[in-house]
């Protein structure tokens, strides 16, 4: 696995739960990354892996929230 693995985050309280541990239990390093306060995503040629973590948004709220 090459580079970071990126843990996105949409909640207003970003919230990583048991992923964090895992993944930093297996030797990963990881990037947290808070697309809903405008984050960049990661170029995927840089990275080892994204976990996209959920929110409360849904389809329904594109035109109130353009990061979806």
């Amino acid at each position: 696995m090459s580079g970071p693995i990126v843990l996105l985050h949409h909640l207003e309280t970003p919230v990583v739960g048991f992923a964090a541990d895992a993944l930093a239990s297996r030797g990963a390093e990881l990037e947290e990354r808070d697309v809903r306060r405008g984050d960049a995503l990661p170029a995927l040629e840089e990275v080892g892996g994204i976990v996209s973590l959920g929110g409360e948004q849904s389809v329904r709220d594109i035109a109130r929230c353009p990061e979806l």
